[in-house]
């Protein structure tokens, strides 16, 4: 496990979905890919970090689809975007996470239907151009910042290596000093 120098090419925006304080001490981004196992494997300890230390740390997700690896996974986010213009952002990212191993186009409208969205909004926003804008952004944002496999950390800009269990271990070490 490593700090990396590779800076972040870009901060957090306003517009961004993140989970935890407003104004942290450390804010965390990773760079994920919907059908990427390692990304999923990331989320609860992502979600143990928030439990735990909530009022310090922030999570931001953005968008890595690895396409030639992962068919699925530029459609998962969109399905994930669309649902944020309805306000469940989260609950779409969580639940797609957690149906990983059967993404496609129907399991996304039965998630969108679960979580009441207006079906038609969500339809139109998952192929609108502002969405996809938003991921391929992510994605260039992420390439420009030294990435090429997911998942990727940042931690206050600066890239981490490692796994996401390291990750737990190194906030709660910076948060105790």
């Amino acid at each position: 496990m490593k700090i990396d120098m590779a800076l972040l090419k870009e901060t957090i925006s306003m517009d961004e979905h993140f989970l935890g304080a407003d104004n942290p001490k450390i804010r965390i981004i990773q760079y994920g890919d919907f059908q990427c196992p390692l990304s999923r494997a990331a989320r609860p300890v992502m979600l143990e970090l928030l439990r735990e230390y909530g009022q310090q740390v922030s999570f931001t997700f953005r968008n890595y689809p690895l396409l030639n690896l992962h068919p699925y996974a530029f459609d998962a986010a969109c399905a994930v975007e669309a649902a944020g213009k309805q306000g469940k952002y989260w609950e779409m990212h969580h639940a797609v996470m957690g149906n990983q191993g059967k993404l496609n186009d129907d399991l996304f409208m039965e998630l969108a239907e679960k979580l009441g969205l207006n079906d038609i909004k969500f339809v139109t926003d998952s192929i609108s151009k502002d969405v996809h804008s938003k991921i391929n952004m992510d994605f260039k944002l992420g390439t420009e910042s030294g990435l090429t496999t997911t998942p990727g950390f940042f931690i206050n800009g600066k890239q981490f290596h490692g796994c996401a269990a390291d990750l737990y271990v190194l906030i709660s070490i910076i948060l105790e000093d």
